[in-house]
């Protein structure tokens, strides 16, 4: 373990050459226990050039949620590993089907923010556009949001699009049983990058934001 200014960084060369399995992950987790049982905090842990399962992705994801380490050298696992912590994989874990339903329909009728995010990369395991959607309504077995169309995820489009009232929106719903499901990613905005995202989508629905249209074809 080496010391980089206030944050201690775990090189996982010490334990692997080239793959990392589980008995590495077993061994970074253990040092990231020691030094959290010692009270330090900010740790990172470094895989760069090494190369990485993709079955080993919800421990990594595991490891950051427990502990709120970061991991760099995460490649192209990172995605995947982000899917895990962004779509409340561990929250479904904890409270179970039905009180994790409960909590969403409670996140999703309190929330400020009208657009979510449906993110499923984890039911394909893969690299996946993720919807932009509005929340509709609940009853008693349905979950009904807008899914806006993707050919309208351009902010230039989507201006152009509602000036020619056009229609935007495919209108799904699902069974609010299958909210709580690995595969099914029903989401807010995870970072700074897409809360301004859903915040200029949400702007040009609304009538607030204008002005893509004209700056897309200067």
């Amino acid at each position: 373990m080496e010391e980089v200014g206030k944050s201690y960084e775990i090189d996982a060369s010490k334990y692997a050459r080239n793959f990392v399995g589980r008995k590495t992950f077993e061994s970074i987790k253990k040092d990231i226990k020691k030094l959290h049982s010692e009270g330090i905090k900010d740790i990172c842990v470094n895989l760069e050039g090494k190369s990485i399962s993709q079955e080993y992705t919800k421990f990594v994801a595991e490891m950051i949620y427990e502990y709120e380490c970061t991991f760099k050298g995460l490649g192209n696992k990172e995605p995947i590993v982000e899917a895990y912590l962004y779509t409340g994989y561990f929250i479904k874990e904890y409270l179970g089907p039905g009180e994790y339903v409960k909590w969403f329909r409670k996140q999703v009728e309190g929330s400020d923010f009208p657009m979510m995010i449906l993110d499923n990369r984890l039911g394909n395991k893969r690299l996946v556009t993720m919807n932009i959607i509005q929340p509709v309504r609940f009853d008693e077995r349905y979950f009904y949001y807008n899914i806006i169309k993707p050919v309208y995820l351009e902010p230039g489009t989507l201006e152009q699009a509602i000036i020619d009232q056009e229609d935007i929106y495919t209108r799904e719903s699902i069974n609010i049983v299958d909210i709580a499901t690995e595969a099914i990613g029903f989401r807010f905005a995870s970072t700074k990058k897409e809360r301004t995202m859903l915040d200029i989508f949400e702007g040009i629905l609304s009538g607030k934001l204008k002005g893509f249209v004209s700056e897309r074809n200067k």
